[in-house]
Formats: C-alpha cells, sequence, structure tokens
C-alpha cells in the first residue's frame, strides 16, 4: 500500500495540511442544531441525569469540568508518541483490551490513554487494563467546549476509536489540528449505513477525516468508503473480539466450589440478558427442570444494577435465589436454584461452569452481544432472532455448528431440551464453537501490523 502521508504530522508538530474548508461550515451547522436541541431537551434531561447515580459519576468530567490523572510515561526529556484509545461501551472496551496489550508490547515508548463513555465500561477499563494504559477517563460529551478541553489536556499525537462512537466536534476537532484518527475494528451494520447515507454529501467530510480504517468485513470496507473514507486508507484485518483472551487459569480455580456449579451437573448461563429476557429464560428454564431434574440457572445482566429486581422476579415465582456477591462472600454456599450475577467482570468466568450458554440482548429487539466469550471455552450457544449488532460472527457460529439460533419462546425450551437430552451433541455443538472461534483468530496482530506499517511511512 502507497501510504497516505497528508494527515500524519511529523513527531512533535502539528500543521494545517489537512484544515477542512467546507467542513468548518458544517461543525457550525451541527453545533447550532446540538445546541438547539440541548436546550430543547434541557426539562427532561438535567432531571433524568441527575437521578441517575451512572449520570452523574459521569457527567462532569465529561462535560470537561474535572481533571483526570495525567500520563504516567510521559517525559519531557524523553518524548514519546501521545496515544489516546478510545471504546464506548462494555462491549468496545473488552475488544479494546487485546489491541491496547498488544499496542504496549509493540510501541513500547508511546504514551496510552485510554477512554471510554459509560460508568459500566469505565469499571471494566479499570479491571482489565489496569498498568497497560497510562490514564483512564471519561470520553467528553459533543459539545465544542467539552471536547476542545479535552482535547488540550491530552494532546495527542494519534487517536484510535474502537468499532463506532463516530462525533462530529470531536473528529473535526482532531482533524483541525491535524491529529491522525484511527478507526479500528471498524463495523456498519445495514441500518447505520442506511442512516448514515441519508445525510448524504453533508456527511462525508466526517467520514474523510478519518487517517486509517482497518474493517471487520470487506462489506464494512465498502459501506465506509461509500460514505466517504478514502480506498487507500481502508484495510480489511478481521474483528478483533475472535482475539480475547481467556482468565487466567488461577481466577477459576475456586468458583465451582464456592459456587457449587461444577461443569456436567446441568447449569444454565445467560449472560447479558435485558428487560423482559429474563423471564422468558425463566420460563425455559423450569420447563426444562420438569424434566431433567435439578438444573441452576446463572443470569448475567447487562447492566448489574438490575441485579434486584432480578433476584425479585425469580422469587416471586417460588425459586430460591443468591446474589453472586453474596455467595462470594460466604464461607460456605447455601442452596440454591437462580445465581444472579450483580458484579461485573465474571461473566467469562461463569461461562466456564456452564453446560449450556444464552446470549442475552438476542432475545428482545437488542442487537444481539457476544457469543463469542462462551465459544471461547467450547459451550455450546443459543441465542435469539436478533444478532444485529453481531450478525456475521452470529452466521458463522451458526453455519459452523456451534450455535443455535431461536425465533420464539417456544424454541428456546425446545434448544435447551435437546442440548440437556443428548450431552454427546452439545459436546459436539461446544468443540464447534470453539473451532470457530480459533480458525479466526489474529486480528490484532493484522491491525498492529498495518498501524506499524503506516507508522514507518510516514516517519521516513
Amino acid at each position: 500500500m502507497q501510504a497516505d502521508r497528508s494527515c500524519w504530522p511529523p513527531h512533535g508538530k502539528r500543521v494545517d495540511a489537512c484544515a477542512p474548508g467546507a467542513g468548518g461550515q458544517r461543525q457550525l451547522l451541527y453545533n447550532l442544531l446540538l445546541t438547539w436541541g440541548l436546550v430543547g431537551s434541557l426539562p427532561v434531561s438535567l432531571p433524568w441525569a441527575l437521578t441517575s447515580a451512572k449520570r452523574r459519576a459521569t457527567m462532569l468530567q465529561r462535560l470537561g469540568l474535572t481533571a483526570f490523572k495525567p500520563f504516567g510515561r510521559r517525559d519531557p526529556s524523553n518524548p514519546v508518541r501521545r496515544v489516546w484509545v478510545h471504546a464506548l461501551s462494555v462491549g468496545e472496551v473488552r475488544s479494546a483490551i487485546p489491541l491496547v496489550k498488544h499496542w504496549r508490547r509493540t510501541f513500547k515508548a508511546d504514551a496510552l490513554v485510554f477512554s471510554t463513555s459509560t460508568h459500566t465500561g469505565y469499571k471494566v477499563a479499570r479491571l482489565e487494563l489496569g498498568t497497560s494504559v497510562d490514564a483512564l477517563f471519561y470520553y467528553p460529551y459533543d459539545v465544542i467546549f467539552s471536547v476542545k478541553r479535552a482535547i488540550r489536556r491530552v494532546a495527542a499525537d494519534v487517536v484510535v476509536l474502537v468499532e463506532t462512537d463516530i462525533w462530529p466536534n470531536y473528529l473535526f476537532e482532531m482533524r483541525r489540528r491535524n491529529v491522525p484518527v484511527m478507526l479500528v475494528n471498524a463495523k456498519l451494520s445495514e441500518r447505520s449505513w442506511r442512516g448514515y447515507r441519508r445525510w448524504g454529501a453533508l456527511i462525508r467530510p466526517l467520514f474523510s477525516s478519518f487517517t486509517l480504517v482497518c474493517a471487520q468485513t470487506a462489506k464494512d470496507a465498502e459501506r465506509f468508503e461509500q460514505l466517504g473514507v478514502r480506498p487507500e486508507r481502508l484495510h480489511v484485518t478481521g474483528n478483533i473480539k475472535f482475539d480475547q483472551a481467556l482468565p487466567p487459569d488461577g481466577s477459576l480455580a475456586d468458583l465451582p466450589v464456592r459456587l457449587d456449579l461444577q461443569p456436567g451437573q446441568g447449569t444454565i448461563v445467560a449472560g447479558s440478558t435485558h428487560p423482559g429476557e429474563e423471564a422468558l429464560i425463566g420460563d425455559a428454564w423450569k420447563a426444562l427442570r420438569g424434566q431433567q431434574g435439578d438444573l441452576k440457572l446463572v443470569v448475567a445482566p447487562r447492566d448489574p444494577a438490575r441485579a434486584a429486581e432480578i433476584r425479585r422476579l425469580y422469587r416471586r415465582s417460588g425459586h430460591e435465589v443468591m446474589m453472586l456477591s453474596q455467595a462470594l462472600r460466604a464461607e460456605k454456599s447455601r442452596a440454591y436454584d437462580v445465581l444472579v450475577v450483580d458484579r461485573i467482570g465474571m461473566l467469562s468466568r461463569l461461562y466456564a461452569l456452564a453446560d449450556v450458554a444464552i446470549v442475552g440482548g438476542s432475545l428482545v429487539p437488542c442487537g444481539g452481544h457476544n457469543p463469542l466469550e462462551p465459544a471461547a471455552w467450547s459451550k455450546p450457544i443459543i441465542f435469539g432472532a436478533d444478532m444485529s449488532d453481531f450478525e456475521l460472527v452470529a452466521r458463522m457460529l451458526v453455519d459452523g455448528g456451534g450455535a443455535w439460533q431461536v425465533r420464539d419462546p417456544a424454541g428456546l425450551t425446545r434448544a435447551l431440551q435437546a442440548l440437556f437430552k443428548d450431552k454427546q451433541r452439545a459436546r459436539a455443538v461446544g468443540q464447534n464453537a470453539y473451532l470457530v472461534f480459533k480458525r479466526n483468530q489474529g486480528t490484532v496482530a493484522r491491525t498492529i501490523n498495518v498501524i506499524s506499517a503506516f507508522r514507518e511511512a510516514q516517519d521516513q
């Protein structure tokens, strides 16, 4: 590939080669519309933000009114390239983890800062990234004064956006400062692509501001090109989620005993569930228990704050329910039917103990969640009709015999019955899921190779 040199400044310098012309007018129009929308929504949005603990925890920093800790590796006597990695929420943060760790090993002199937009995403990043990054903070709201304050504080030499979260003010400001912005693990669903296309020529300067796009599929790359990304800046590298690391063995050693969960004894783990799914899963599990005997159900809601609500739901149905935090604190596990997960960072470990995994966000129209977490543990997977956020991965798993997609509650019950009735079949489905997961690894290395080649070309 002939590298595009126009938007990578010499190290430590800022130039104006990429300053937009008509883009400035579009930014002005965007901010006028944004201001009008914000003022109009204040009577609703302000009380909503102030009464939500999660919003209050993020709001001041996202407005640029509070600072974050400085770079741990910034040394004026030894200049480094300052890299800002951003991932929207929990799913994108988990995607970014192997990339950040690989980046740290490959570009040792770089200073890495990491931002996320949500409270739960921040918690996961703090738990999983640890010392791999030099600062962790909340991404600014896309209002111009917040964006400018954050950009000045970070003073990034390069920005890496993971998957999505494309905001006009942020991109236009980075372009005005001639800071390269890379989009990695990039994807565009059919719905998102059509939505962007409705804006026609207004949207093209936004997408043309990307210096490099590493797309998950050729279809994604084609859609980005149609929206304005220059062809020479596009690469198809695959899906980083296939490169997720499993928790270390030591972190699993005592879980089966402490939670009284042993693989092969009849455990269903439903991960990242949304409102409405817990009742559907509970009905299918109850029907299965009538035929298969004592089966345990582990429910991990997408939002752990819903754990108390889910406990009440199952208790009203007469089940013995335990919270995960309660089980981990107890010296001796007590009997229970349903375990509700009220802590983040535990889902992958719990999938390891499952006999069957159900992927949430798919039995209701929420786009589905990552099915590769149970696939990495060789677990048979069930998900619902809506896997639109993981369309390709879901199709690969179904076509590879590693997952079953159900269309309604009756289908969920039948799938669970079939897998628990025939354990050899269930093991085969789990092994197929793992083969799909394993065959598609290597995306992080390919992404880093593309970025390395680009950096080398720009530094010449």
